[in-house]
């Protein structure tokens, strides 16, 4: 099994019992959709994909920054440990932490990862989670990755852009993102 398998099966199982907002689609769709998304992007180093792969892993499961450094190695460990919110941290912290302090391929992924979030926005059921989600992505889109989309993805900026504008177009779906219109 190569790495990126070995990476994938990992978060696979860590994620095993998890279904994304929905209810239905099982949590490891997000994370393979975040590493084709920077593929797509150009981004294909073994190290980002394997990233991508295991993103939320630290964050959503029993998984550590140690067991990913021991079984990724330690530029992997140190990805995951940027892309990882620790509950009740500062957003705005870690949204800066992301655009400021991170490389080119960290912002890439978050990126990504926001991408394939807001593409599935549609797909909550319950009107006060995805009103909760709504809040937390406009925020973020609006300060901080439209901006940094802009600047080092134009692909994904483009594909971020048309997913706004879609979910601003589908009947009901126009008040989700009332400060995006001009985008």
């Amino acid at each position: 099994m190569n790495f990126l398998e070995r990476a994938e099966k990992f978060a696979a199982y860590k994620h095993r019992n998890q279904k994304r907002k929905d209810g239905k689609t099982p949590y490891i769709a997000h994370p393979i959709a975040v590493a084709e998304i920077i593929k797509s992007a150009g981004i294909t180093d073994g190290v980002s994909v394997a990233s991508a792969l295991l993103h939320d892993t630290v964050e959503d499961t029993d998984a550590t920054l140690e067991e990913i450094c021991r079984e990724f190695g330690p530029e992997v460990a140190h990805y995951v440990c940027l892309l990882t919110r620790v509950r009740g941290d500062d957003r705005d912290a870690y949204h800066e932490r992301i655009v400021y302090a991170s490389p080119k391929e960290v912002q890439i992924i978050k990126l990504a990862d926001v991408l394939n979030n807001l593409s599935t926005l549609d797909n909550i059921a319950d009107a006060a989670a995805k009103e909760k989600f709504r809040k937390n992505v406009t925020h973020a889109l609006e300060k901080y990755y439209l901006p940094l989309a802009k600047k080092i993805s134009p692909r994904i900026y483009n594909s971020l852009k048309l997913e706004i504008r879609g979910l601003a177009n589908k009947s009901g779906a126009a008040a989700l993102f009332p400060d995006f219109e001009a985008c």
